[in-house]
Formats: structure tokens, sequence, C-alpha cells
């Protein structure tokens, strides 16, 4: 239940096991968005190619993911499907039909969470998804929720010209991720124009029925903003209300969310659900290797999830955010004694020659044994530098083994090396 991106490789995957497959697709309306698009793909980003690559994603891609599917001897419905009974579906549109199943996956998605004071009018005041429909850049944008899609929205649109205006109530943008990199992304933010107010809430918005005039966003802080438009960026919701997993006690957790456990199951044994509707960091790399898991955990029983011990996550934000394993928050809640090494971009060659000095790369380790505990990069393409991150956290390699590998040069990933060389030094400060 569900294409993209989910859906899409655990179907692909069953049928690579010989699986007889079908996968039902949402209506066309009801088809989410891509993620937002990384800014820093172009040195001077414009609104018109922002709508030629939003376009090319919903349309293009769409087509080649379903011509893959058909390829592949994957049968495709389109409409809304919900369960009947534990194994039988039932999809809606203008020819209703039944499906039925010895193993069912839900990858339904999400959708942005709409808080009841947002007047949300889809043309000056949006979502996550409506934002995608502006014909151009708007002058001014307030955007409220500074989590990965929130930042995401910042850094494209303020790439774009457009003056932003973020807003979050916790002092912290990011929460989830190492310290030090969302202090970076907000120094980044603000040499940018962001306007940033940190610990306050958007308590009303007044929308002028002259499309001249401007909104006006008051915070709970009684400050108040004017901008032409306005984003709420604070939350999504699991597509799940249209299941009707009451019938067959689907177990729904907390924002619309489906409980599973290791294998991606949920509480009812042959049912497994992955992507966005399970709730955990909506990535669509981290998605697609979910889908493929629960799809070999469903097929080989005798074999555990073949899931890698360290899952990358990137954030399209300028500049680009990556990281894997542990942050210091954490090495410190479990106790760990850790250390740091640090390498800033400034310091490379590579970057030099790009023009790019912005961020760093950061190691945490164990300080015992050296052993690589977490990858933390905020920088040019930080989403390509972190695999290198993953091989030494799933080959627990040491950072004396870092200092001593061999890199092409000039590279970006010479900074390894170079804050490689830097934990060692701290390491050896007790």
């Amino acid at each position: 239940m569900g294409i993209a991106p989910a859906g899409e490789q655990a179907a692909l995957k069953a049928a690579s096991l010989g699986c007889k497959v079908a996968i039902v697709e949402a209506l066309q309306s009801e088809k989410p968005p891509p993620p937002p698009l990384h800014p820093g793909f172009h040195k001077e980003p414009t609104a018109a190619l922002f709508r030629y690559q939003k376009n090319y994603l919903f349309e293009e891609n769409a087509c080649e993911i379903k011509e893959n599917l058909k390829r592949n001897g994957v049968d495709l419905y389109q409409g809304l499907a919900s369960f009947e009974d534990p194994h039988t579906l039932v999809i809606s549109g203008p020819r209703p039909q039944r499906l039925q199943g010895s193993y069912i996956l839900i990858a339904t998605g999400s959708s942005p969470y709409h808080p009841p004071e947002i007047p949300f009018d889809g043309k000056r005041i949006h979502d996550a998804d409506s934002i995608l429909t502006l014909k151009k850049a708007p002058k001014s944008l307030c955007i409220a929720g500074a989590g990965v899609i929130g930042c995401e929205y910042t850094s494209l649109f303020s790439s774009l010209g457009t003056l932003v205006y973020l807003v979050n109530d916790a002092e912290k943008v990011l929460p989830q991720i190492d310290r030090e990199l969302s202090s970076e992304l907000l120094y980044q933010m603000k040499r940018a124009g962001v306007h940033l107010f940190l610990g306050t809430r958007v308590e009303r918005i007044e929308n002028p029925e002259e499309a001249s005039r401007p909104l006006k966003i008051r915070l709970g802080t009684d400050v108040e903003i004017e901008a032409e438009c306005f984003l709420f960026a604070a939350g999504r919701l699991g597509n799940t209300r249209t299941l009707k997993g009451e019938r067959i006690g689907l177990k729904i957790q907390e924002r619309d969310t489906i409980g599973v456990d290791a294998a991606y199951r949920s509480n009812i044994a042959h049912i497994y659900a992955v992507g966005d509707v399970i709730g955990f960091a909506s990535l669509a790399g981290t998605n697609r290797d979910q889908g493929a898991a629960a799809v070999s955990h469903i097929f080989r029983k005798n074999r555990a999830p073949h899931l890698p011990k360290a899952f990358p996550y990137a954030l399209f934000t300028a500049p680009e955010i990556a990281l894997v394993g542990l942050s210091e928050e954490e090495a410190q809640k479990e106790n760990i004694d850790y250390s740091t090494g640090i390498a800033r971009y400034d310091e490379a060659t590579r970057s030099k020659l790009m023009e790019e000095a912005r961020g760093f790369l950061k190691i945490v380790f164990n300080r015992s044994t050296l052993g690589v505990l977490g990858i933390h990069i905020i920088g040019p393409l930080a989403s390509e530098l972190i695999h290198y991150g993953v091989a030494l956290l799933e080959n627990q390699k040491k950072l004396d083994h870092v200092a001593e590998d061999l890199f092409t040069y000039p590279s970006l990933h010479h900074l390894y090396k170079l804050a490689a060389l830097d934990g060692i030094k701290n390491g050896l400060r007790r």
C-alpha cells in the first residue's frame, strides 16, 4: 500500500524473490510530494529552475517508477486501499476492487499536520506540500518550525532571494542532531540574511482580503512579522486514517503512525509498515532500505532483517548536513569516555579550490579504544562525504586507521585524515 519510495523498493524486492506482487497507489491528487530540492545544486538557483526540477520529480520520475515496476511484473492499482479483513483490501475508485494477500506492507507515507489556529488556504498560507505549487518565489516568507523540513525550505527560499523569517518554539534548531552542527547552521543562516525568532511560536495570522497587503503574523513574544507568504513546517501525520485499521485491530500510535518492531512488523504478524507512516526520520534513502528489509524478513524468516548497523542521514540545507552514529550528546548519555577530532573545510586544499570554506567535519570516538563512534559533517558535499564515515562504523575502524588511510589529493575526504589527527592529539590530553 503506497508506491514511493519505500513501497517501490519493497515491491521490487518481493518481485525479485519470485513473489506475486501488487502495489496500490493513491489517487494522483493524494500523492505525497518529494522533499525540498537542494539549493546548492546550482550556483545561481532561480524560481524557474526550482519549478522545472519539481515538475520533473512529480511527473517524469513518477512515470519511470511505474514503468520499472511493470517491467518487474508488479501489478499496479490506483485508488485508496482500506482493510476489509486482515488479508483483504478494498480499493476505492470508479471501479472498486478487492485484493487478497498473504502479507500486506503499508507504505502510505505522511501528510503535513494542520494545527487549528493556522488558517491554511494553499495560496498564501501553506503547508510543506502546498508550498510547492507556488508559481514564483515570494519576496518574503515566514516559516514556522525548525526541524528538517523547515530548515531545508529556509535554505531553499533564501537561496532564491526570498527574505525568510524562521520561527521555532525551541531555542535550538534541528534538536535531533549534534549541537555544534545546529549552531553552525544557525550561524550560516544568519550570514545568509535569515531572520531568526527562537523560543517563541506563532499565535495568530491575519490574512487581509487584498492580496497586495502582507500577512500579519503575531508571535507569542508580542512580535509581529509582515510577510507575503507563510509556511507551517512543524510536524507530519501518518497516512493511516483511510486504512480502516480499526476493523482488524491494527495498532495506531500518536500522530497517526503505526507501531512496528525491529523487523518493521506491526502488532498483526502478517502486516508490516515502513517509511514515514511509522514515524521515523522522513528520509527517502532510509525509507527505501526499510522497505527492502521488511520484505527480506517476510520471506526469509530464519534470517534477521538485512539492515546496516549505521544509518546515514543527510539534510539538504545550505550548507549540507550529514551524520551517522553517535553525537557528543548521545555519547554523554551512554557514559562513554569520548573525545572528538575536528577539521574545518578551510583546512582542505580542495575546498579552497571550490571557493567553499564553510563548515567542518567532526569525528566522535572512544578515548580508550580509539574506536569511531560517529561522524558529523556540515559543508559542501556532506551527503557524499558521509559514506566513508558509514564504512568506518560498519567495519568498526579506529581513529589511527583513519589517520593512516590514503586519499587522492586534493580531495575533500582529506578532512577525515585531518580530523583523525586532531582527535588523536585531543585524546592524549586527559
